[in-house]
């Protein structure tokens, strides 16, 4: 507590006046001639009891008027926070939420348009020796601390933005460029529209966390947003991969969403697709969004080979349009072909459909082309003509056989090796057969146990992420698998045991890769298979772990078509040995001449935050390169739920933290927070409170006292 001015305190001392009083002008007592003396002296010690009572607390009320009065004149101040020492200078640091939700719009702006307008009225306010810093989601601080005119012209420039930083980390940063220093008066102005995708748990613990090691700063959330938001839109697009084969159909999906606030009904979603004149229209559906979500379902059939782009939209007058339309990339090619050798052409059986499938559906062409053969046969094929090959269960091999796959790989191709009972310890670790394999073999195991994968983030299970917790890998045991040495330093465990053995192993060999399953996945019924993998009943998950491991053996994952802004698109290219010229065309249509290094096999988009299909081309007619890839607004983006302000203010600290909505409460609070709450009211309500009982006691009192006297 402070005082602004506090030598009038000395008031206070103004209380010896009434105790001076009391002690002087005690009443003395009377003799009165009375007969009856002991009932005199009865009555005598009751009034004198009672007149001391009375006297006493009026003497406490007459003190207690005369401090408050003295408080009153001396005007007491509750301090802010916000506020350590006399002559400090003073920081503020304004953060914005510029993510794509900040175009909403509301009362004809957009969110970032109204936070713009209330910080353009605070930079106003502050003294000009202030410094600001200035940070926002897509690009985080911007600059170095400067003052407020200069801050306003940053603040100018800010643009919503579908490439939006981790929240949390733009607040860290925001905090740090505060200081630390106890004597400057410190301010944090976070514009946000407090929606729940932005104010996770992650980001209030981050912020409170860096709070607590800065006692002295004051926040202030500044809400923007709309209190009953209006908004239908789309989720992420599916296409069941970025590449289909030539005939087959493919599948666009996704989910549309409206809020709660939104009008119920009837919505018409559109699929178009990108061509070399106006976009065509494939598709309309009409969904129903009488519930919160709806599914929305299309089938993209006769596409020829190549690149294809396009785009589902939402018709819909909502006041956030971002994410009202998805934009899609996919490739159209003829299958890829496999190499699978085995024992025998029967042991390939299971692979095979798992991958090229015999009895597809009409329409459903497969992407893969198997060709099987037996390892007798293998050192006569030309490994290079295939995208990835396949040893099912090998056997000890000549060195030379082992040394072309290995080469092979090392030329970008992809090697699958899965031991079974036909490998032979002392063979297969050899030094030749060793370039493959990412450990030498110990003993072959017959411990009981399962596929148990503790991670899909491995590119190789990636494609089974989804669904994994569905997997009944229990009921598929493994009874027998090849147990390893500890792997090459190259190697990694994409998948254990569930006794923790190694199952699914990684090596990069050159610019290609190999797996390694350690136990097989062609032993036929008949013959004590080592596990029931592809024997099982209902063994989808042996199917959907097939089609995931090729599309990694044979690159088909590695560089994706449709990405969410804010990640750098990379295209693979065939390198070459001069420099390449190519010209990149962005969504808005204009056109960017570029060129790639000599040998580089690849082109990193570093400037792709712009929402839309992207286009890559060189060579004219003879399409030297043609490739593209979309990018779309993170799935947050329609996420419009809010958290409660209070509740914000709890995890963030409520006696340094205020929410606030309109100019005046913040002018209210921030002036609070920099003075501090005068108590002169609440002290001057006490003075006459205390003042009128004084009042009602004495009169109450002096009037009863004649009759007291008798």
């Amino acid at each position: 507590m402070a005082f602004l001015t506090p030598a009038l305190l000395a008031g206070a001392l103004f209380i010896a006046v009434p105790i001076a009083l009391h002690l002087v002008m005690q009443r003395k007592p009377q003799e009165l001639v009375f007969p009856a003396l002991r009932f005199v002296k009865r009555r005598r010690s009751s009034n004198q009891t009672r007149l001391r009572l009375r006297q006493l607390l009026l003497l406490l009320l007459r003190c207690l008027a005369i401090v408050l009065l003295a408080l009153a004149l001396a005007r007491p101040m509750l301090r802010g926070t916000g506020l350590r020492g006399a002559g400090g200078g003073s920081a503020a640091a304004l953060v914005f939420d510029s993510s794509s939700r900040m175009n909403y719009r509301w009362e004809n702006q957009t969110r970032l348009e109204a936070a713009q307008d209330v910080a353009h009225w605070l930079l106003d306010q502050m003294p000009a020796d202030t410094q600001v810093s200035v940070a926002d989601t897509a690009r985080g601080l911007l600059g170095a601390a400067s003052e407020p005119t200069s801050a306003k012209l940053r603040v100018d420039r800010l643009q919503a933005s579908a490439a939006a930083r981790d929240w949390s980390a733009v607040l860290r940063d925001a905090l740090d460029s505060l200081g630390d220093d106890q004597q400057t008066r410190r301010e944090l102005y976070v514009f946000t529209d407090l929606s729940a995708a932005a104010w996770d748990g992650p980001s209030q613990t981050a912020l409170a966390e860096g709070l607590a090691g800065r006692p002295g700063v004051r926040v202030y959330v500044i809400d923007t947003g709309a209190e009953r938001p209006i908004n239908a839109g789309l989720a992420p697009l599916s296409t069941g991969g970025d590449t289909s084969a030539v005939g087959d159909a493919v599948a666009v999906s996704t989910t549309a969403y409206r809020t709660a606030a939104a009008e119920p009904g009837r919505r018409t979603a559109e699929l178009w697709l990108e061509g070399e004149g106006e976009p065509e229209k494939r598709g309309e559906s009409v969904i129903d969004l009488t519930d919160a979500e709806a599914e929305v379902r299309f089938s993209l059939a006769g596409l020829e080979e190549g690149l294809h782009q396009g785009y589902v939209r939402l018709a819909s007058d909502d006041p956030l349009a971002d994410d009202d339309v998805r934009y899609f990339t996919l490739r159209v090619e003829p299958p890829r072909q496999v190499l699978v050798a085995a024992p025998t052409a029967e042991q390939a059986l299971f692979v095979r459909e798992a991958i090229a499938p015999s009895g597809a559906a009409p329409g459903v062409a497969s992407r893969y082309e198997c060709r099987v053969t037996t390892f007798a046969r293998l050192a006569s094929i030309t490994l290079e003509d295939y995208a990835a090959v396949l040893l099912l269960d090998p056997p000890p091999l000549e060195d030379k056989q082992w040394d072309a796959l290995a080469d092979y790989a090392e030329l970008g191709g992809g090697v699958g090796v899965f031991l079974g009972r036909e490998a032979r310890r002392g063979a297969m670790n050899a030094p030749a057969p060793q370039r493959l394999l990412p450990a030498p073999l110990r003993w072959k195991s017959l411990d009981a146990t399962y596929l148990r994968p503790t991670s899909y983030q491995h590119p190789a299970l990636s494609q089974i992420a989804d669904y994994a917790e569905s997997i009944p890998w229990r009921e598929f045991p493994v009874r027998a698998f090849w147990a390893l040495d500890t792997p090459d330093e190259t190697a990694v465990v994409a998948a254990p045991f569930e006794n923790g053995d190694a199952a699914i192993l990684d090596q990069a060999i050159g610019a290609g890769r190999v797996i390694t399953m350690t136990t097989p996945v062609s032993d036929l019924t008949s013959s004590e298979p080592w596990n029931l993998l592809p024997t099982g009943r209902e063994p989808w998950p042996f199917l959907a772990l097939s089609g995931s491991l090729i599309d990694y053996l044979t690159g088909a994952a590695d560089r994706p078509l449709n990405y969410t802004a804010g990640v750098a698109p990379v295209v693979a290219v065939r390198p070459r040995p001069e420099v390449f010229p190519y010209v990149l065309r962005t969504p808005d249509g204009a056109a960017q001449r570029q060129t790639l290094p000599p040998d580089q096999a690849e082109i990193v988009v570093s400037l792709a935050d712009r929402v839309g299909n992207y286009r890559l081309r060189a060579g004219g007619d003879s399409q030297q390169l043609d490739a593209g890839f979309s990018v779309n607004v993170p799935g947050s983006t329609g996420a419009l739920q809010r958290v409660p302000a209070d509740g914000l203010r709890e995890a963030l600290g409520a006696r340094r933290t205020q929410v606030v909505r309109t100019r005046d409460e913040l002018e209210r609070q921030v002036e609070v927070g920099r003075s501090g709450r005068d108590l002169f009211p609440w002290v001057v309500t006490l003075l006459a409170l205390a003042s009128a009982i004084e009042y009602v006691i004495a009169n109450r009192f002096y009037s009863a006292a004649p009759g007291e006297e008798d």
